[in-house]
């Protein structure tokens, strides 16, 4: 009995005393996201290491989820290897305090795996700041949700800045984390592994807030004037619709404040390159490149609307906005600007749809953030709608209707090859199907040529950047019919120029294929053109309408037979007053000619009396 209590407490001693770690207590601040309250919270993370058999458990105030105590679990695993350490030789307990909500999520990965390696050290963590992340099987930092939230709580704790996982500086992730460090007015910094996370806690690295570099980077001033060689165009209101959206974003870019300044100015100048685009006739390049940005600018400009009632409020009105669009008589001249709008308005309608599932399933201010950015998107592409339909009632041509059976087949075709790419959360597909199933076929063509192109992953990605180039240049000769094959077409040109003005070879690859992908759009809007016109036909007419024509109709024939009976009547007298002229003609020749014989008789009878 007394061996059985000797032997570990020997074991244990010589644990410690061989270095292999010692007892050892430390903690961090960690942010947590308090659940279906949309607002972050602080809490402690304590770690008791001690001498043990590799035993990792995580305690709370409630129930721990089992994702936390596997995050802890893969956080000793790391730590330990970091370190040289083998874990089984210590037991590792977690605390975790929260006073509000049951613990979930692993995203203490990174604060488990800093507290390790604090208490192997045992050296402890600053109190100036907070960290979230997941912890990978390499040490590298996963991304984690909720940041808007956690970075507030920091903030309100008195902290000094907050680490949180790389992400792309062109992601909505990074968005989401430079709007939280403007609103609060707390630094992020970013790392992507343990090792540069370590950089800042232990060896005192400089906190350098992130920034977000909005400018454009287009080279306008040698930039070329765009060479559209179109037939059946209207470039001016192509014009129109840039110049709208410009100011549209100018508008609201002029209503952001708060800590926001600098990017307030880069969005301004963009949009003066964007009209400087538009001027070299490059209309759709420019209205998408604005576009873009208002939805960022849009986002920002609600920031501080950000709860789910005034989300759901934006919904509410944008779509009481789109619903209020009205749709003009399509002719020969505008089919196009219709067939747009239509689309325009399909595409918001599915992102509005997008935009209200994010609230009901979000649990953080960062769902709320991502929905303003679809409703965004929505209101953008209805304002679109909008123009294309008032641009479509100045454009004269002939009435039309479009035979929508002919068109069915089409349709078909181009959604099968659009599902072959799989993606079924495609906003093009799902606008394709849409309006397939309410029997508008040219707007489902239109829309699936839309998924073709964009949806295709593998899209040119077998072809080097010389035969991109090559092809793109082929389809560019080839894409002068209609106004939206002749606008992407131009937006081709647009990007072959930027590549040419490149020196980064990367950004000279990236500009070839932008050039490609419009190239290729282009090509398929022109051929779903091209069997739309083929189907044009003169509205149907019924009831009183068709009685009238059918009246009409017969009056016109009516007064044909009677036009042409009268023109027959002053044929036949013509060819008798003819006919008596002649006859009259011809006495008179006759008796001439019969007077002169006469004459010649006599004068012989005469010489013969003489004789």
């Amino acid at each position: 009995m007394i061996s059985k209590l000797i032997i570990p407490l020997l074991l244990s001693a010589f644990v410690i005393a061989s270095g292999f770690g010692s007892a050892y207590v430390t903690s961090i601040r960690a942010p947590a996201v308090l659940q279906n309250q949309n607002t972050g919270a602080l809490t402690t993370f304590t770690l008791n290491l001690t001498a043990g058999n590799g035993n990792v458990t995580v305690t709370g105030p409630a129930q721990v989820a089992q994702d936390t105590l596997q995050s802890a679990q893969q956080a000793v695993s790391f730590a330990s290897s970091y370190l040289g350490k083998n874990e089984s030789h210590y037991n590792f307990a977690f605390t975790i305090s929260d006073n509000e909500s049951n613990v979930s999520g692993p995203s203490g990965g990174v604060a488990f795996t800093l507290l390790t390696i604090s208490a192997f050290e045992g050296r402890q963590l600053p109190d100036n700041f907070t960290v979230s992340g997941v912890i990978e099987q390499n040490g590298s930092v996963g991304a984690i949700g909720g940041m808007y939230d956690k970075v507030g709580a920091a903030k309100r704790s008195g902290l000094k800045y907050v680490i949180l996982p790389y992400v792309p500086n062109d992601s909505e992730q990074y968005f989401i984390y430079y709007i939280s460090q403007q609103v609060y007015g707390i630094p992020i910094v970013e790392a992507q592994n343990i090792s540069q996370e370590l950089q800042y806690v232990f060896n005192g690295r400089k906190v350098i807030p992130i920034v977000l570099n909005a400018s454009q980077h287009e080279n306008v001033n040698s930039l070329m004037n765009a060479q559209i060689n179109c037939t059946e165009c209207n470039l001016s209101a192509f014009g129109e619709l840039s110049s709208g959206i410009i100011s549209a974003g100018n508008a609201t870019a002029k209503t952001i404040q708060g800590n926001f300044s600098t990017l307030k100015q880069e969005w301004l100048n963009n949009l003066k390159q964007d009209g400087a685009i538009a001027a070299k006739g490059y209309f759709y390049t420019s209205a998408d490149l604005a576009f873009l940005q208002y939805i960022d600018e849009f986002v920002v400009a609600n920031i501080k609307n950000l709860t789910v009632a005034n989300a759901t409020e934006s919904i509410n009105s944008v779509n009481a906005y789109c619903s209020s669009l009205v749709i003009p008589q399509m002719n020969s001249g505008n089919y196009e600007f219709i067939i747009g709008g239509n689309l325009r308005a399909l595409w918001a309608n599915q992102t509005l749809g997008i935009a209200a599932q994010l609230l009901n399933q979000t649990e953080s201010t960062d769902g709320i953030i991502e929905s303003y950015s679809y409703i965004a998107q929505a209101y953008g592409w209805c304002q679109g709608a909008g123009q294309l339909y008032q641009i479509a009632t100045t454009i004269n041509g002939t009435d039309v209707s479009i035979s929508e059976n002919s068109l069915k087949s089409a349709a078909a075709y181009e959604i099968n090859k659009a599902k072959m790419f799989g993606n079924a959360d495609s906003l093009y597909l799902n606008a394709s199907l849409s309006s397939y199933n309410s029997g508008d076929y040219a707007t489902s063509l239109y829309s699936a040529v839309y998924a073709d192109v964009f949806d295709n992953q593998s899209l040119g990605r077998n072809m080097t950047t010389a035969q991109l180039l090559n092809q793109t240049l082929q389809n560019m000769n080839k894409t002068n019919i209609g106004n939206w094959p002749s606008e992407f077409g131009a937006s081709a040109e647009f990007y072959i120029n930027q590549a040419n003005s490149e020196t980064n070879i990367s950004q000279k690859n990236s500009s070839v294929f932008e050039a490609y992908v419009f190239s290729e759009l282009a090509l398929g809007l022109q051929a779903a053109n091209s069997q739309i016109k083929g189907a044009f036909a003169y509205p149907s007419l019924t009831g009183a309408t068709q009685l009238n024509s059918l009246s009409n109709a017969v009056n016109r024939v009516s007064y044909e037979i009677k036009l042409l009976g009268s023109l027959l009547v002053a044929v036949v007298i013509l060819l008798i007053v003819i006919f008596i002229v002649l006859a009259i003609v011809l006495y008179e020749i006759r008796m001439h000619r019969y007077g002169k014989t006469l004459a010649n008789r006599q004068r012989r009878t005469m010489r013969r009396g003489r004789r």
